[in-house]
């Protein structure tokens, strides 16, 4: 049975309360009315406080907070390191090396007190081919700055004429350092050695004449990596030769070359 039940069982039994019976008596002659509000009174006693119990809020039940993704921690991603899109390769020289180039350039030449171009030498010639130059080298990495070796360098002049052809070979063997000031880019480099002049006239009889001297280079250029072993040169060179001279021999030759090379460490 619940409470409103108790309850609504309990105003029938207030007519059978006790009262006074002088004042019920007035009461049921006087005021017909006040013997209802007295049931009305005792009925407000004994009913309200079940009611009130009965309409106590009880609070609702508590659950915990379902995780959400915030509630994660944060984990701070990795810095990112920029780098340049595209960065040359860094070329490490060390132990031997081996090199050649390819190129052009120009040399004059004097034999008893008259000098000249060597392309064109032949007075008669009807057409100059274009001067070659050759150059090839061998050598070790004392450092990564320092380069010592052979160096071995050509230079060919070729021209015909209705008869015959002339050529002038002027040909260097030196010893030569290259040093590299800030490790890579751009280098200078300076030798010696010897020198073989070697004067030829393709004619019946096959005239040619050699001649030995000593010579003196210098020269400057610029490296670019193409990979860790392997650059790409461009030099140029200028080199002065001293023959033993007399009648009929040569006394000295300059030359002045631009070539590109490849190098292999």
């Amino acid at each position: 049975m619940t409470r409103w039940q108790k309850s609504a069982n309990i105003l029938p039994a207030i007519s059978y309360l006790p009262v006074p019976s002088a004042g019920l008596e007035t009461l049921q002659e006087e005021a017909p009315m006040a013997r209802m509000l007295w049931k009305l009174i005792v009925f407000a006693f004994i009913c309200i406080p079940p009611i009130m119990a009965s309409a106590e809020v009880v609070p609702p039940a508590t659950y915990p907070r379902p995780p959400y993704e915030d509630d994660k921690p944060v984990i701070p991603a990795p810095a990112l390191k920029l780098e340049p899109s595209f960065k040359a390769p860094e070329t490490y020289r060390d132990g031997w090396y081996v090199g050649f180039g390819l190129g052009t350039g120009s040399g004059t030449y004097t034999e008893n007190g008259s000098s000249g171009k060597m392309r064109g030498w032949n007075s008669a010639s009807t057409h100059d081919f274009p001067v070659r130059y050759l150059n090839f080298k061998l050598g070790k990495a004392l450092t990564p700055r320092i380069l010592l070796g052979h160096d071995m360098s050509v230079l060919r002049t070729h021209s015909d004429t209705e008869c015959y052809s002339t050529e002038l070979i002027v040909t260097n063997y030196n010893l030569v350092a290259t040093i590299y000031p800030w490790k890579k880019g751009f280098y200078l480099r300076s030798g010696g050695g010897l020198s073989l002049l070697l004067h030829r006239d393709r004619i019946p009889g096959h005239h040619m004449k050699k001649d030995a001297g000593a010579n003196v280079l210098t020269g400057l250029g610029w490296a670019v990596p193409v990979g860790k072993s392997f650059t790409m040169t461009l030099g140029a060179d200028y080199s002065m030769q001293r023959y033993g001279g007399g009648k009929g021999k040569p006394n000295s030759s300059q030359v002045v070359a631009g070539w590109v090379g490849f190098d292999w460490y």
